[in-house]
């Protein structure tokens, strides 16, 4: 069995190859009557994979972020 990533990289390759054909139409609805579709990633799986990055340096990145949002919040909250 092949991997999702896999499986969603070769049905985008086709839709983009739908498209430069004139053909997109057509190939979205084959897509619908065979049921396919592509998988959406959430949010969590994304900073599951960011965090599980082996060149990931998480908290560094968490205390760069932190002061950003703090100010952010400063400013929304002000604005109410």
């Amino acid at each position: 069995m092949m991997p999702k990533s896999i499986k969603c990289n070769a049905i985008k390759s086709l839709i983009v190859l739908s498209k430069y054909l004139g053909l997109h139409k057509e190939f979205s609805n084959r897509l619908k009557e065979y049921d396919i579709k592509l998988p959406r990633p959430d949010a969590l799986g994304a900073f599951l994979r960011i965090l599980n990055a082996s060149n990931s340096n998480i908290m560094q990145y968490y205390d760069e972020v932190i002061p950003l949002l703090r100010n952010n919040n400063n400013c929304m909250q002000s604005f109410y």
